[in-house]
């Protein structure tokens, strides 16, 4: 690694460490890639975390979620239908190691949250943050892969949040899918980030006739049926009666919270 990329790879483990307290521990672990899990309470009293420094892609998502950038942020427009009509289930397609079914879940006390996630060494970190900030006896795990019908996919583990359904001639190993809209009845806050996985979803019509009330998903360009991700994107959800009220381009992908027509 060049020291310039170096420079900066540290520069971002101190700007993360200030997320948690004990940020002195955090960004030692961070920066020498510390091997195991690593246990910090959030600097905004927001809850426990579990990160694994060996992968990066922990510390990324703790800075997306709980950072000053927030991504999954609720625009002021869906919090106060949500809060108005009443969120019973939160549903998480690719909740890796629950940070943002934390976020949710701390958001709305009372609802139920299903968290669905294929690679197995997520899932259990996953569970454990779950039992660290009392949410799991209201939570329901599907160690699966979400799609649009029940059988096998390929699927690339190991590698954090960008673990995905294996692209074509990509190499991976098979593990269950279930056909995700069953799993879906009665949820009223639906959030999506599986790297590409959702297209298959998305194009379902049976999206259209699901109870979901607001849709925060994360989209990207690989599995891509158009050749715009945005414009698809929108144009499906438009399509299944929802309207985008919110979108943040992170070409070639991006962010978008959508609101039921």
């Amino acid at each position: 690694m060049r020291a310039r990329d170096r420079a900066v790879e540290i520069v971002s483990s101190w700007r993360r460490s200030s997320i948690v307290d004990g940020r002195t521990r955090f960004f030692v672990n961070d920066v020498q890639r510390r091997p195991g899990v690593s246990c910090y309470s959030l600097r905004n009293g927001a809850g426990t975390v579990l990160i694994r420094h060996s992968n990066v892609e922990d510390s990324f998502v703790l800075k997306e979620i709980f950072g000053a950038v927030d991504t999954y942020a609720v625009p002021r427009e869906v919090d106060s239908a949500l809060r108005s009509a009443g969120v019973s289930v939160i549903t998480d397609l690719g909740a890796n190691i629950g940070l943002a079914a934390l976020k949710f879940g701390r958001m709305f006390p009372t609802a139920q949250l299903v968290c669905v996630e294929a690679d197995k060494s997520n899932a259990s970190i996953l569970e454990a943050t779950l039992a660290l900030n009392d949410l799991l006896a209201r939570t329901r795990v599907l160690k699966v892969a979400a799609a649009a019908s029940a059988g096998t996919l390929r699927f690339v583990a190991g590698q954090g949040g960008r673990s995905h359904v294996a692209a074509p001639g990509e190499d991976g190993a098979n593990v269950e899918a279930v056909d995700i809209f069953p799993v879906l009845e009665g949820t009223d806050l639906l959030k999506i980030d599986i790297e590409g996985g959702e297209w298959t979803i998305l194009e379902d019509d049976r999206v259209g006739a699901t109870r979901i009330k607001a849709i925060c998903m994360e989209y990207h360009a690989r599995l891509c049926p158009g050749n715009n991700a945005t414009t698809t994107a929108t144009a499906l959800l438009n399509r299944a009666g929802f309207d985008v009220v919110s979108l943040r381009e992170e070409p070639p992908g991006g962010v978008l919270w959508a609101l039921r027509r």
